[in-house]
């Protein structure tokens, strides 16, 4: 079979996928979509059977923006939830939220959640799947806004982060519901206006620590103390031209980018589609950027 008719033989089976319009369905995704059109153009063959198969492709494109039409009500909303929504390889292979050591330490272990944002988030030249920011503060547990909070004074800019790590399950919507709700639940300390932080003032002070795991500080980068990094911060929420991002970050296979794409009729893809719609439109009400970071 030569190079267009094996072409021609792809788009039919992702066709009779797509009409069947069932959870078990090949999935019809932009890899496929992508890979036919670097085929083509790759082979630079302007034939007759090409050119056929090129018109197909289109039509296979609107027929994908269809089916999330079907599944959501609104392909447009739904394809601008999915533009939120940043891949990381390396989140697939975390195995805690915090790890579970115990004694005194400089960071959290390695294959934590929190260790890969601590060292992912920090000032640095390697590269990162996150950007990185000049100050960076842990802020979990005690009346906490975010789990980590980073920001830049240079190009006026506020991001808390939301952890979250579910292992053992191939999509997870409780853990994404979860994420959500902790993010919506702290919006009130990132919208512009606020230019408060709960008490303590010292808590950046102090170590952080899960029962006997201590990390000896909270303040990962900006050489401040905990009433500097503070009034830093305040002053920067308190700047109308701060671009202000809440981020939710979800480690360990239970959410993955791919699944919602090309699964948006699966219940689970539904829920989670619709979950982070309202949890945008909480974000929009307020000047806030939602994103999220999971698996690819």
């Amino acid at each position: 079979m030569d190079f267009a008719a094996t072409l021609e033989q792809r788009i039919s089976e992702h066709y009779k996928a797509l009409q069947a319009f069932h959870p078990d369905a090949t999935p019809v995704s932009d890899r496929l979509l992508e890979g036919i059109s670097h085929s083509i153009k790759s082979h630079q063959r302007h034939d007759r059977h090409l050119a056929y198969l090129l018109t197909k492709l289109e039509e296979l494109k609107s027929a994908t923006k269809g089916q999330l039409q079907r599944a959501d009500g609104n392909a447009e909303e739904v394809e601008r939830v999915l533009d939120a929504i940043t891949p990381v390889v390396a989140l697939d292979s975390i195995t805690s939220e915090k790890g579970e050591s115990a004694g005194r330490f400089a960071a959290w272990p390695k294959g934590s959640l929190f260790r890969l944002l601590d060292s992912g988030m920090r000032a640095g030249k390697t590269q990162s799947p996150f950007e990185r920011f000049p100050n960076l503060v842990c802020d979990d547990g005690m009346a906490e806004v975010a789990d980590f909070i980073g920001w830049d004074e240079t190009e006026p800019r506020i991001v808390f982060v939301h952890a979250k790590c579910v292992r053992g399950r191939v999509f997870s919507v409780s853990a994404l519901q979860d994420l959500c709700s902790q993010l919506v639940k702290c919006l009130v300390f990132l919208q512009h206006g606020m230019n408060a932080l709960p008490e303590p003032v010292a808590k950046w002070n102090l170590p952080w620590s899960l029962g006997a795991h201590v990390v000896e500080s909270r303040i990962r980068a900006g050489g401040k103390t905990a009433a500097q990094a503070r009034t830093n911060f305040i002053d920067l929420s308190g700047n109308s031209g701060t671009r202000r991002e809440a981020w939710m970050v979800l480690g360990g296979g239970a959410c993955s980018k791919g699944f919602l794409r090309s699964r948006v009729i699966d219940p689970r893809a539904r829920q989670a589609v619709h979950l982070m719609k309202s949890t945008m439109k909480a974000c929009q009400s307020v000047g806030v950027v939602m994103r999220l970071f999971c698996s690819p």
